[in-house]
């Protein structure tokens, strides 16, 4: 029997599940391009170089910091910290950093993602640290703003996976029992740790098929998703080539 046929709801994880290219915050980006493209020209390009890459690093320690999952920094407040920025010029530089962070999404997962809510009740629950405007905008580009019943965008809420919370938050917006909820993600940590603590089936997608206790499933990719038979043994993991 098909996993899926089993489940009724599903929560996703949004970057490397179903959306690409993300997180471009190498040494080498024009940040400067980006920052005159959305309106910025009061900074140099050295100094929004700088307040960037300061952001980003002081952000992706408390990323790693277990403390920091249940009262993640606001963007806003990522450039006070540890870029030293105020007032103004925080507002262009926000725009800037989102358009790095944000990944695109092809149609071929947009046409998956659109199938799948056809038979199923879909949830997302996103880690991003930049407002959630950029990323509504690619999900009505390539048609699924309409694809998911909730949806849980960690920079709204001021906490990230693999905290309860936001896990909560998107089980309310579904009315699902967690136990009757599948949910898909890339991260063993930010994605299956956190969700397989609240009693949801997991599916890891991992393209080296390495198996784990938190991962019930594991696959290469979403277009997988579909393919996968419940188990009729515990506890080994299905990987599914």
């Amino acid at each position: 029997m098909k996993l899926l046929d089993t489940i009724s709801t599903i929560l996703l994880d949004m970057n490397s599940t179903f959306m690409f290219g993300e997180d471009r915050f190498s040494e080498s980006e024009d940040y400067h391009l980006t920052y005159q493209s959305v309106g910025g020209s009061r900074l140099s390009a050295a100094q929004v170089h700088h307040a960037i890459q300061n952001c980003y690093a002081g952000l992706s320690q408390d990323y790693e910091n277990p403390e920091k999952y249940a009262a993640f920094p606001t963007l806003e407040q990522g450039f006070e910290l540890y870029s030293n920025v105020q007032g103004q010029d925080i507002v262009h530089l926000v725009d800037t950093f989102a358009c790095h962070e944000l990944g695109q999404i092809s149609q071929e997962y947009a046409d998956f993602l659109k199938n799948l809510a056809q038979t199923h009740a879909l949830g997302l629950v996103a880690n991003i640290w930049a407002p959630k405007d950029r990323w509504l905008a690619e999900f009505v580009r390539v048609g699924i703003q309409d694809v998911f019943k909730t949806m849980v965008f960690s920079s709204d809420i001021g906490c990230i996976k693999p905290s309860p919370e936001i896990y909560t938050i998107a089980l309310q917006g579904l009315h699902a029992p967690h136990f009757e909820t599948l949910f898909v993600g890339d991260s063993l940590k930010y994605d299956m740790e956190g969700a397989k603590q609240m009693g949801f089936i997991t599916v890891w997608i991992n393209s080296e098929h390495n198996s784990h206790p938190m991962a019930d499933y594991v696959i290469p990719g979403l277009f997988h998703l579909d393919q996968l038979t419940v188990k009729t043994a515990t506890p080994t993991n299905e990987s599914l080539n």
